[in-house]
């Protein structure tokens, strides 16, 4: 009797194993079928578009195929949404770049690994957009390269086989930087009246930078509150090009009547709250 008994709770453990495989199955094909969908909705919702690979030189933000299909996207509102840009975006530049599969796949589930720290942040719409914060501010890399560094490069080139979900990132990230125009509340305020940006630029490029020169940045522009910030951003860039282009740290003044008046702080522009490197101090400006 108690060998029948023994065989018995073995046959009910492993059906118990069987039917926990099968609910993973399921839930796997439910994931699957909801991240088609996103993708199936996100297509049609911009296949209207005429989006071209600009020329450099002729290319302005009313032109740009970043501003055609940032208007028609949405900000993500479900984990599946955001995952699914991110795959595609990950997916996309690992092809470009002659990147394996089992790589890029690689990364995306270790970014995906990080953002199920906090399981909480992606059960909700609002909490959501901190997730999105965390993928700009990780340092997970991809052949070399931070998604921040990806996404960048998507949106200065202006590519249009991707840009359709390189905006959805781009549309959460900027609900932080965009804060200011909505909140009642002031954002945080650069200490000094300006922040700062440290990377690397070839040599023949520093004359661009010129006293009454006006531009549009048409990328995430990345600075901090802090200059030592900039100059160690600076330094690691350099020794990586190994002195190939020149250090540079620009200074972004902002008007310091932004300190005491909301209405005279930058729009377009905010300090990560939820970034992987708190020390940083990071304030971001959006695209253009």
């Amino acid at each position: 009797e108690i060998a029948e008994l023994k065989r018995e709770n073995d046959r009910l453990k492993a059906g118990r194993n069987k039917l926990q495989e099968l609910e993973q199955m399921i839930a796997k094909v439910q994931m699957d079928i909801s991240l088609l969908k996103v993708k199936t909705d996100h297509m049609q919702a911009t296949d209207c578009m005429t989006l071209s690979e600009s020329n450099e030189t002729d290319k302005t933000f009313e032109n740009s195929n970043y501003n055609k299909v940032y208007k028609a996207t949405e900000k993500p509102d479900s984990q599946h949404k955001l995952f699914c840009a991110l795959a595609n975006v990950i997916s996309n530049y690992a092809k470009r770049n002659g990147i394996g599969n089992v790589e890029a796949g690689n990364f995306f589930h270790d970014l995906e690994k990080e953002l199920f720290l906090r399981p909480d942040e992606l059960l909700c719409k609002i909490k959501l957009l901190n997730a999105a914060q965390r993928l700009w501010t990780s340092d997970l890399k991809l052949n070399g390269r931070e998604l921040c560094s990806i996404l960048n490069e998507i949106i200065r080139k202006d590519e249009a086989s991707v840009m359709k979900d390189a905006t959805v990132l781009a549309r959460a990230i900027n609900e932080l930087c965009l804060e200011a125009r909505s909140s009642p509340q002031p954002v945080p305020f650069p200490p000094h009246s300006c922040v700062f940006r440290g990377a690397v630029i070839p040599k023949d490029h520093i004359a661009f930078f010129s006293i009454g020169r006006r531009y549009r940045v048409p990328m995430f522009l990345a600075t901090s509150f802090q200059c030592i910030t900039a100059a160690w951003f600076c330094r690691k860039e350099w020794h990586r090009n190994k002195g190939e282009h020149a250090g540079v740290i620009w200074v972004v003044h902002v008007d310091p009547a932004g300190r005491t008046n909301p209405l005279k702080q930058c729009q377009h522009a905010n300090l990560i709250k939820c970034s992987k490197f708190p020390g940083e101090f990071e304030y971001l400006f959006v695209p253009y």
